[in-house]
């Protein structure tokens, strides 16, 4: 807590160019920390998941528990069962056992784009080293897999093209 408070504070309105680089190269370290300690904890709530439900734990919580659902409700994480129960399926996979096996961490954006592919294609750890790629350029070799166009190769065609607008009362998205 102490570096959220630290992070509150203005700067001091002298620094150089130099200061100013040190400071926000220190900060993206920190992101980047910050990032992976997230990542990790959500393969643990998928594997602490995974586990609780397969063995049915969650009924020696109390008697009043009738289901998962209940002792999710019970525990009140703040995380949905949907969230909790994909990372377990993560975590119960190949993808898991590599990740695991490797002591990796990835991404989840990453992850769930190349989870399907990477199960039909049985080349998992092709799939992995290829989430070094930035997002958009994975997506694009997730596409290019599937035979489908990349972004870039695209033409965009009018007829293939859908028109959103936004109502400016409550900001919803609507199909034209």
């Amino acid at each position: 807590m102490k570096d959220l408070v630290l992070v509150k504070q203005p700067l001091p309105k002298n620094l150089t160019e130099l200061e100013k680089g040190k400071i926000v190269h220190k900060c993206v370290t920190e992101l980047r920390v910050a990032m992976h300690e997230i990542e990790t904890n959500w393969l643990k709530l998928g594997a602490i998941w995974s586990f609780l439900t397969k063995n049915k734990l969650w009924s020696a919580y109390g008697s009043h528990i009738k289901n998962a659902s209940d002792f999710l409700r019970e525990i009140d994480l703040g995380v949905t069962r949907r969230s909790l129960e994909y990372y377990a399926s993560i975590i119960d996979s190949k993808i898991g056992d590599y990740l695991v096996t490797n002591n990796l961490v990835i991404p989840v954006t990453k992850l769930r784009t190349i989870a399907h592919v990477a199960k039909e294609s049985g080349d998992i750890e092709g799939w992995i080293n290829k989430c070094a790629l930035p997002i958009r350029a994975l997506e694009d070799a997730v596409k290019e897999y599937k035979g489908m166009p990349t972004t870039d190769t695209c033409l965009h065609p009018a007829n293939k093209q859908i028109r959103y607008t936004r109502c400016e009362i409550c900001n919803k998205w609507l199909k034209l």
